[in-house]
């Protein structure tokens, strides 16, 4: 008598079970990471701003197009890097 009882209820709570209308909760989780991409070590130079070893205004005229030389090489070197920045934002953006 005591199994069947037992039975019993196993059966009716098993009958339970499957009248839940409830669907199983899903959620989505989305793990996001941030990854640093750094510029190319070539652009990424300093500027080198030669000696000035002269005595005369033949002298100074030389060293100021040397300065001018230097300062339009970096300019290539910053702009060259802007470029880089500029490609690489827009490749974040349509990811």
């Amino acid at each position: 008598m005591k199994q069947l009882k037992n039975g019993l209820i196993a059966a009716c709570l098993m009958s339970l079970i499957s009248c839940s209308n409830m669907q199983p909760i899903v959620r989505t989780v989305t793990v996001s990471t941030t990854q640093y991409v750094t510029p190319p070590r070539e652009l990424l130079s300093y500027c080198q701003v030669p000696d000035y070893s002269g005595k005369t205004n033949n002298d100074l005229y030389h060293y100021a197009q040397a300065l001018i030389a230097e300062i339009a090489r970096c300019n290539v070197d910053w702009d060259a890097l802007h470029k880089w920045i500029e490609e690489h934002s827009n490749e974040q953006r349509s990811k």
